[in-house]
Parts: structure tokens; C-alpha cells; sequence
């Protein structure tokens, strides 16, 4: 990410470093890095202002929900999630990141009947694309276990996607987080 942001600062658009900057956020908020994350976060977001890049400011609204529900800052999460859905649904776009996103957030603020159903509605839509539907049956595991029902089937649904499409890191942390052998 950060060579795809200085080749594009040179030679790129303001898109490009919209979505390079956007990828970092996300990787900065798996690695815990909040902080971070927000930053380049609202950086994406300024460059996809500039060249009118909807899609861009919306994934930006769904990072900052996340990193608001990590901080405990539920109805900032809330105000930012619901915010990007409807930019996302005014855009026509219906795709299984925007639904680990709200799963996530949702589950992150203590929401969980509202993250399975938004879990859910992503696995239905993400049935062609099977490392969001890994994703998804992830997040889903997490939020049943924190709600106290069964989540094994969708943690062991999420290492058979992980490990047929050739995804030792993430099957392995699966594993490890669930305590699965």
C-alpha cells in the first residue's frame, strides 16, 4: 500500500490514493491500530471528494464507523454505518463487504441480533465470491459466540472456504482465536 501511494502521488489520480489509502485503513484496523486506521481513513475520503468518487467516501464512512465502535463510541459507529449504507444503496452497490462492515460494527457495539442479520444478508449476497463469504461466516462465528449460540458451523465454514481457496493465514487464525484443532 504505501509504494501504491507513493507511485500514485506522483502518477495516479485522486481515486488511486483514494482506495490505496482506504486498503491501509483497513489493514491498520485488523492490526488494531485505530488511531491510524481514522486517519487514512479521512484521507481517502478527502481524495475521493476531489474526483467525485462516491463509492471511495462511502467505504471511508464504514471505516470510521468501525473504528468508532472499537473506541465504544456506539452511536457515532451507528450515525457513520448508517450513513455509508444509505450512501451505498443510493449507489446501487450491494456487496458483501458493506455487510461484514455493519456485521462488525454492530457486533462491536453490542447490537448482535443486528450483525447476524446484516452477516446474514451478506452471505446471501456474497455466495459467488467466497473469501467475502469466508469473511462473513467469520464475523457471523464471532458475533453467535458473543451472543452465546453456536457458532462452530460457521467458524468451520469459514476454514473450509479459507483453506480451499488457498488461505493458510487466515484458516490458521481462525483456529487459533476459536481454539479449533
Amino acid at each position: 500500500m504505501l509504494k501504491a501511494i507513493e507511485i500514485f502521488k506522483d502518477d495516479g489520480k485522486p481515486t488511486n490514493l483514494s482506495i490505496a489509502h482506504c486498503h491501509l485503513a483497513m489493514i491498520l484496523l485488523q492490526k488494531g491500530r485505530v488511531d491510524a486506521a481514522e486517519t487514512e481513513a479521512r484521507i481517502s475520503m478527502n481524495y475521493a471528494k476531489k474526483d467525485e468518487y462516491l463509492r471511495g467516501q462511502q467505504m471511508g464512512k464504514l471505516i470510521l464507523a468501525e473504528a468508532e465502535a472499537t473506541r465504544g463510541k456506539k452511536q457515532s459507529a451507528l450515525d457513520f454505518l448508517e450513513s455509508a449504507l444509505a450512501g451505498f444503496s443510493k449507489l446501487g452497490i450491494h456487496e458483501g463487504l458493506n455487510f461484514e462492515y455493519a456485521g462488525r460494527v454492530n457486533r462491536l457495539v453490542g447490537s448482535l441480533d443486528q450483525a447476524i442479520k446484516y452477516l446474514n444478508e451478506g452471505i446471501e449476497a456474497s455466495q459467488t465470491f467466497p473469501i467475502y463469504l469466508a469473511a462473513l461466516q467469520l464475523e457471523l462465528a464471532r458475533a453467535l459466540k458473543q451472543k452465546g449460540s453456536s457458532w462452530i458451523e460457521a467458524a468451520n465454514t469459514a476454514i473450509a472456504l479459507y483453506t480451499k481457496h488457498e488461505c493458510p493465514a487466515r484458516f490458521e487464525m481462525i483456529r487459533k482465536e476459536f481454539g479449533i484443532s
